[in-house]
């Protein structure tokens, strides 16, 4: 295919009128049309105006290369990827928000464990059939205390990485 032939196919896949693309790209009718039929050629600089006018590369207009491939926008997960890469700072806020609920979780969940290990470990010595002051629970107790403690700290860690995300989302919006 020639470039005369590359640059009307993808006039009209645009839907582009001659006239249309000239002043999408500055240039005359006639000078179009002269490309298109391949009485001229365009130089460097008019090939990088015209693949950006119809959304290629000079490198396809010149048949060197395939077309740029292009997101389809009816597919998902295109759609999900584009959506994150324009809002993924605002992701901060809600990983703050998740992590203010795990932090809250630990905390309710250390604080009621705690309470009952310590009940537990104040059994009358007549009514335990363990040894003086010994818990129910012994090593027990202190595995399950480490889950809300890890809870507790991964909402944390949530938290401040959230922080910093909502903080860039902040700073970006309000520049100067």
């Amino acid at each position: 295919m020639t470039l005369g032939e590359t640059i009307r196919e993808l006039r009209r896949e645009k839907g582009l009128s001659q006239e249309q693309l000239a002043e999408r790209t500055g240039l005359s009718r006639q000078t179009i049309y002269k490309w298109e039929s391949g009485q001229a050629a365009p130089d460097l600089e008019n090939l990088k105006t015209l693949a950006g006018a119809l959304g290629t590369t000079v490198s396809h207009l010149l048949g060197e290369a395939p077309p740029p491939s292009r997101p389809d926008p009816q597919d998902p997960l295109d759609k999900g990827t584009r959506m994150v890469k324009k809002h993924w700072r605002k992701g901060g806020y809600v990983l703050m928000a998740y992590g203010a609920g795990a932090v809250v979780f630990g905390l309710v969940g250390r604080a009621m464990l705690g309470g009952f290990f310590r009940a537990s470990a104040q059994v009358p010595a007549g009514f335990s059939p363990l040894a003086e002051g010994g818990s129910p629970f012994g090593a027990m107790q202190s595995v399950m205390l480490l889950v809300p403690t890890v809870v507790l700290f991964a909402g944390a860690a949530m938290v401040a990485v959230g922080g910093y995300l909502a903080w860039k989302d902040w700073k970006l919006n309000h520049k100067k």
